[in-house]
């Protein structure tokens, strides 16, 4: 069977191209105006007959608003050239401008820039080239994508541009001793521009990637829980793509139990971790246990212990020895002998008035 379409608009036959499709008897439109909506006909015939049907066809002005994404930073290398690409999605599809610090980048902008834009049927690619970069290259983008029937339907994707020499990269790492179950912080030093990337080696270049306990985050590698198979050889790269690959390696060892100074019968203790790299540069950690509370605890009572016993023999000492005889003692003693002088002379004096009373009574008689 032979398939034909026709607009009853102009009566004018379908024919297939950009825009209008036969594809098995059905007829795809693509990017219809309003000018082609009307009655749509289908003819279908052979050799024995011809049936035909009709369908009408609506177009409304539809539009979407636009809508646009990319990378809001780019990092250009000073002479070197770059792509800086943005996406603007809506219907129609959106005119994209680029802007740098506030002026539209027009052809006659500067020589060095190109802009170059790819349509899909959803939307539309716009890449902003710079060639050659220059350290005056650097500064804000911006690219804007307006719709073309409602010019409301605004977006905008602010970049920032650096523009950076190059540098070729370099990388340290240094030794470390750990306890079992700890966790582990292995870091490493790199520097470069643009900025390198890392990667994590152990042993005999065994790719180290984030699972199970390891994570690595770019110049760090975390270890959850070590193991006394995590110690080894690590090696670390750094790549930019300025000259060679810079490369780093170090070892993780189980600390030695001897460096632990245990500090009383509590378990508080100082572990120091030593690093190769440098005599002296340790790493102290202090720990404590509650069993220190009940060491600090004993060593007060004892302090107040010493401290009454030598109240204790303050007193003792400020009082006189036993046989010794006090002020008030002195004082009797010195004042008894002398009343007793004192009574025995007037005793004697009683005694002889009495015997003076006696005699004189006696004589007197006899005088008469």
């Amino acid at each position: 069977a032979v398939v034909s379409t026709q607009s009853t608009g102009d009566g004018q036959p379908i024919v297939d191209g950009d825009r209008f499709k036969e594809e098995e008897g059905s007829l795809v439109a693509t990017g219809l105006e309003m000018s082609e909506a009307g009655m749509y006909q289908c003819f279908c015939y052979n050799t024995i007959e011809i049936t035909q049907t009709y369908m009408p066809v609506t177009v409304k002005n539809m539009t979407v608003p636009v809508s646009i994404d990319g990378n809001d930073r780019a990092e250009g290398v000073y002479n070197e050239n770059i792509n800086i690409v943005c996406r603007a999605n809506g219907y129609p599809l959106p005119i994209v401008t680029w802007f740098k610090d506030s002026s539209e980048i027009t052809a006659e902008y500067d020589a060095r820039y190109t802009i170059s834009q790819q349509n899909s049927n959803d939307y539309v690619t716009s890449t902003l080239t710079v060639l050659s970069v220059k350290d005056s290259d650097a500064g804000q983008l911006i690219c804007q994508a307006v719709n073309q029937k409602v010019d409301t339907y605004t977006a905008q994707l602010g970049i920032t541009f650096i523009v950076g020499h190059e540098i070729a990269p370099s990388i340290s790492l240094a030794d470390i001793s750990i306890q079992l179950n700890s966790q582990i912080v292995f870091e490493a030093v790199a520097f470069g521009y643009p900025t390198p990337t890392i990667s994590w080696f152990k042993d005999n270049y065994v790719p180290i990637v984030t699972s199970g306990r390891y994570f690595v985050d770019e110049e760090t590698l975390f270890i959850d829980g070590a193991q006394s198979s995590d110690t080894g050889l690590y090696i670390v790269k750094a790549s930019n793509g300025v000259g060679e690959d810079a490369y780093a390696n170090a070892t993780i060892t189980l600390a030695d139990p001897e460096e632990d100074t245990v500090i009383g019968d509590a378990g508080d203790y100082i572990h120091v971790v030593n690093h190769s790299n440098s005599s002296t540069n340790q790493t102290l950690i202090l720990s404590s246990t509650v069993g220190g509370f009940a060491g600090l605890l004993f060593v007060i009572c004892l302090g107040i212990l010493l401290y009454v016993l030598m109240r204790q023999k303050k007193q003792k000492n400020s009082l006189p020895p036993p046989d010794a005889e006090t002020p008030m003692e002195k004082e009797i003693e010195r004042s008894v002998p002398l009343e007793i002088v004192h009574a025995h002379t007037f005793e004697e004096s009683i005694g002889k008035v009495e015997n003076s009373g006696q005699h004189h009574e006696m004589e007197g008689p006899t005088s008469l």
